[in-house]
């Protein structure tokens, strides 16, 4: 999970960062959480996650300070998690 970006550059707009000379700069920080073996593809409810997935959730929710209430978890539009 990336949480944190960090540039020696002083003027650094990160609203703006596209170019190559800007982000050649940038140092992301990484955290490692632990990630789940299982199938979530067919999970429709947020208390049927593994516990891992349900950590990793929480953790963006931490880092973002909002709370998290669509979560993907296939490629099809039904495999939506509405958290509540």
């Amino acid at each position: 999970l990336s949480i944190a970006r960090r540039s020696n550059m002083s003027d650094l707009n990160w609203n703006h960062a596209s170019s190559y000379e800007v982000l050649i700069t940038v140092q992301i920080e990484y955290e490692d959480l632990p990630g789940w073996n299982v199938d979530i593809s067919k999970i429709r409810t947020y208390k049927d996650l593994p516990s891992a997935a349900k950590e990793y959730v929480e953790r963006v929710e931490n880092l973002v300070g909002i709370p998290v209430r669509f979560i993907g978890v296939g490629p099809g539009r039904d495999a939506m998690i509405i958290k509540e």
